[in-house]
């Protein structure tokens, strides 16, 4: 048994194909909120042990509540994966 538990999710990093399709669809599900747009840093890239990622544009977007919950979008040009038809192994 752990003494450590995770008791919530202050936020998560999501790749999506085109950044502005992302952010919108975000914005019209849930009502969250542009906080910001960049591109990643190199050294952040290399932190995050994605290379890929070095250049590519980023949106942070935070919950509507004002909560600290928020979510990293970051663009990748690739379209998702296919959903997976029932049970994951």
């Amino acid at each position: 048994h752990s003494r450590w538990v995770l008791q919530r999710i202050l936020g998560f990093t999501i790749g999506v194909e085109r950044l502005d399709h992302g952010v919108r669809a975000w914005q019209r599900a849930f009502g969250w909120v542009l906080r910001g747009e960049a591109t990643v840093p190199e050294g952040v890239a290399a932190a995050w042990r994605a290379p890929a990622v070095a250049g590519r544009r980023v949106a942070l977007l935070g919950a509507p509540t004002g909560d600290p919950a928020h979510v990293r979008l970051v663009e990748t040009g690739e379209p998702p994966p296919p959903a997976v038809a029932g049970p994951l192994p």
